[in-house]
C-alpha cells in the first residue's frame, strides 16, 4: 500500500484513480505446473554498447513470471547478454558493421516469434536502416501481443503509416520525447495534457499507449485511461541516450547535417581511428594497446584516465569543455560510434535547444559551447535568485 501522506497533491489525485480493490492479484502457482505453463517471452533488442538494456529486460520478464524467456540479439553481444542471467535463452543473429541487427535477421525473428506467447521489441536496439526495416515488419506481421519500446518507437516514428497496420495486439510505451517523435507534436504541449494525449492516440492508433513519466498514463483504444499513482525520481538518471535521442548520425562527407545546426562529423587521423576502435563504452586510454598509446601515457596508469575516453549511454555525460570535439582531450567519444561527438551533440549535452545556432570555425563553436553556462542551469539559478530576492 502507498501512504498518501508521502504523496504530492497530484499524487493523491492519481491514487484515487487506482484502488486496490480494482486490481487483480496473480493466482498462486499450481504445484503440478512447469515452465511451459507460464508462457514464452521473446525479447528483441541489444546492440554494441547497449547489451545491458536487453539483458535487464530479460531478467524482468523472468521475475514477473514468464516461464521461458528468449533474447534475440546481435551475435557480437550474445556472450555479454547471456552473462546477465543463466535462466534465459539467447538467439544470436547477424549484425551490421556497427553491431546492430541486420535486416537479414528478419526471417529468423519471425520464426522465433511464432511459438512465443508475447513479444517485446526495442531495448537497446540502436538506430539504423536495417533496424527500422525489422521493427516495421515485426509491428505489422507478428500475430502475438507485442510491446514496442525505446529504439523500436524511434524506428516506428519513421514509419508512422505502419502504426495502423498490425496483425496482433500492440502496446506502445513512449516517454514524452518518443511520444513527440511519434506524433509530431511539441513535448510541452503533450505533457500539459498527458492523460488526454494518451487517450487520443490510443484511440487513433488502435493500441494501448503507456505514456511514461511521473504518474504514468495507461490508455486503451476504447477510451479508458488510468493515471498510475507512482513517481520515482530514482529512475531519473539521464545520460547521453536522453540528450541525443532522435539525433541522426552526422554525414559521412563531413558536411553539416541539413536539419541540425553544427551537426557535422569531426575529422580524425588514421591513428586515432585505430585507437578509438579499441575503446569500449565507458572505457579510456588504458583500453588501447600499448603500442598505440602516446609515449607520455605508457607506464602512467594513474594519470589522465579520461583522455581517449568513450561516454556511457546511461550514465551522466562528461563535463563539456572547450575541447570536447576531440576525444583525445577527454571522455568525448560517442558511446557506440567510432568518432568524437559533434558540435550539436555537445550543445545538447549542455542543454541548448536545437534551434540555437553557433557561428564560426569548428574550434570556435566548440569553445562557445564548452565555455557556456548550460541554459537550463542558468534558468534554474535565475529562478532561485528571483525567489531569494522576492519580498
Amino acid at each position: 500500500m502507498i501512504d498518501p501522506a508521502v504523496l504530492s497533491e497530484r499524487g493523491k489525485q492519481a491514487l484515487s484513480a487506482v484502488r486496490p480493490a480494482g486490481l487483480t492479484l496473480l493466482k498462486p502457482r499450481d504445484v503440478e505446473s512447469h515452465k511451459g505453463t507460464y508462457g514464452r517471452a521473446l525479447i528483441v533488442g541489444g546492440s554494441l554498447g547497449m547489451a545491458g538494456a536487453v539483458g535487464l529486460s530479460g531478467m524482468s520478464a523472468l521475475r514477473t513470471g514468464a516461464g521461458l524467456v528468449r533474447l534475440a540479439v546481435p551475435r557480437g553481444i550474445v556472450t555479454t547478454v547471456a552473462s546477465y542471467e543463466p535462466a534465459y535463452m539467447t538467439l544470436p543473429l547477424p549484425e551490421d558493421g556497427d553491431g546492430r541487427l541486420e535486416a537479414s535477421s528478419l526471417s529468423s525473428l519471425l520464426d522465433a516469434a511464432m511459438p512465443a506467447t508475447a513479444v517485446a521489441v526495442g531495448p537497446g536496439l540502436g538506430r539504423s536502416h536495417g533496424v527500422s526495416t525489422i521493427v516495421s515488419r515485426l509491428f505489422t506481421d507478428v500475430v502475438q501481443p507485442a510491446v514496442f519500446d525505446a529504439d523500436a518507437l524511434n524506428a516506428l516514428a519513421e514509419h508512422c503509416d505502419a502504426l495502423r497496420t498490425h496483425a496482433g495486439p500492440r502496446i506502445l510505451t513512449p516517454h514524452p520525447g518518443e511520444m513527440a517523435r511519434l506524433t509530431g507534436e511539441d513535448v510541452t504541449a503533450l505533457q500539459a495534457e498527458r492523460q488526454e494525449t494518451a487517450r487520443r492516440y490510443a484511440a487513433a492508433w488502435g493500441h494501448v499507449v503507456l505514456l511514461k513519466g511521473a504518474f504514468t498514463v495507461v490508455a486503451a483504444p476504447d477510451g479508458r485511461a488510468v493515471l498510475l499513482p507512482f513517481a520515482n525520481p530514482g529512475l531519473a538518471s539521464a545520460g547521453p541516450r536522453d540528450a541525443l535521442a532522435g539525433l541522426p548520425p552526422p554525414l559521412a562527407d563531413f558536411t553539416e547535417h541539413p536539419q541540425y545546426h553544427n551537426h557535422l562529423r569531426v575529422k580524425m587521423s588514421e591513428r586515432n581511428i585505430e585507437r578509438i576502435r579499441f575503446v569500449p563504452e565507458g572505457g579510456g586510454r588504458l583500453d588501447i594497446p600499448e603500442e598505440l598509446q602516446l609515449n607520455c601515457h605508457r607506464g602512467a596508469a594513474h594519470r589522465h584516465l579520461d583522455v581517449f575516453g568513450r561516454m556511457r549511454w546511461d550514465e551522466p555525460g562528461p563535463t563539456i569543455t572547450a575541447m570536447f570535439d576531440n576525444f583525445t582531450r577527454g571522455r568525448f567519444a560517442h558511446p557506440s560510434e567510432d568518432r568524437s561527438i559533434t558540435g550539436r551533440e555537445g550543445a545538447r549535452l549542455q542543454s541548448f535547444p536545437d534551434w540555437f545556432k553557433f557561428k564560426g570555425p569548428k574550434k570556435d563553436v566548440a569553445r562557445q559551447i564548452g565555455n557556456a553556462v548550460p541554459p537550463q542551469l542558468a534558468e534554474a539559478l535565475g529562478r532561485e535568485l528571483i525567489h531569494a530576492c522576492a519580498p
